[in-house]
């Protein structure tokens, strides 16, 4: 849990902060005590100076794409502000781990936002209490589809040319009522390469079968019951069913374009997502779904000093890897 700004629970919001932050430094204070331990050895070589910062600014570097996924977790874009949220956040982190290296009297840190080094671009969410609008078929979860221009797109692409990719959380929460209802989540590019995952269901009452298919190959991942998510992790692989994990997009080169593939009318799955990915929205979305500007990478400025060195590096994060 994390600091979210704007809410009327000020006390929890202290305590969900610290807990957050505890979270996050628990290999700052096993760097920190290393350090302490280093520093009694006496006069250290500038090579060795260097790499102890390093090895701090890479702590730090960790804490922080934990950091970034945790508040993007947690806000609702719909009424929290991510950068809002992320400053308040280091901000926090950045006193707590200045506390802890001071006290030690060995290091002073400072982390900083830095908007104009950060990678912009869209969160795209697809909610059950949203109006679909001409895609509203009276479902209580939505289709895995898209309205544009005044019609619902079966096979829609959600995003195109993206090169980055922070968030990708999908649930599958139920389907139509045909002989095999079955979506596909597609990322493809200009160049040809494709990578697909199938979501079929076998029978109308059974549960989905999730295969993986490139233009070469194709595996079974596992066969999940319904309701099962798909969640995009720091490593950039894909876990399905909170069990199996694939390589998001493998074998498909950037920029890509993300959508999906449904089957007509009422033989599609359904359920929600939340996509935060820089590229371009595919023209005019009615209300579903919906779209937020947001910071996919943000960026900060790590200033790191102690007696024998001082260090400066700016780091773009990514809490997923998916590029």
């Amino acid at each position: 849990m994390v600091r979210i700004p704007d809410s009327d629970d000020r006390g929890q919001l202290l305590l969900v902060g610290a807990v957050g932050i505890a979270l996050v430094v628990v290999g700052t204070v096993v760097l920190i005590n290393g350090l302490a331990f280093d520093e009694s050895i006496g006069a250290r070589s500038n090579d060795d100076a260097l790499g102890g910062a390093e090895r701090t600014v890479g702590v730090i570097e960790s804490d922080l794409n934990t950091l970034v996924r945790e508040v993007r977790t947690e806000i609702d874009p719909s009424t929290r502000d991510f950068v809002t949220a992320f400053r308040e956040n280091i901000s926090l982190y950045s006193r707590h781990y200045t506390n802890l290296s001071f006290d030690n009297g060995i290091v002073y840190t400072r982390v900083v936002f830095d908007g104009a080094d950060s990678v912009n671009g869209t969160t795209i969410r697809q909610t059950e209490a949203t109006s679909r609008g001409t895609c509203d078929d009276g479902n209580e979860y939505p289709r895995f589809t898209l309205e544009q221009g005044g019609t619902c797109v079966s096979d829609p692409t959600i995003i195109e040319d993206t090169t980055e990719v922070s968030q990708f959380n999908l649930t599958v929460e139920g389907s139509g009522s045909g002989a095999s209802p079955e979506t596909t989540l597609v990322v493809e590019n200009d160049a040809g390469e494709e990578w697909r995952l199938v979501m079929e269901k076998q029978t109308p009452t059974g549960p989905v079968e999730v295969r993986e298919e490139t233009p070469s190959s194709s595996s079974t991942v596992g066969v999940f019951t319904i309701p099962f998510e798909l969640v995009l992790q720091e490593d950039g692989q894909l876990r399905v069913g909170g069990t199996q994990e694939v390589t998001f997009a493998d074998g498909v080169s950037t920029p890509y374009d993300i959508g999906f593939e449904n089957q007509p009318s009422r033989t599609a799955l359904t359920g929600t997502y939340s996509i935060s990915a820089n590229g371009t929205l595919p023209g005019s979305i009615g209300d579903q779904p919906e779209t937020y500007a947001t910071v996919v990478s943000p960026a900060v400025e790590i200033y790191y000093q102690r007696r024998d060195v001082t260090y400066n590096r700016t780091v773009v994060l990514n809490e997923t890897g998916a590029r």
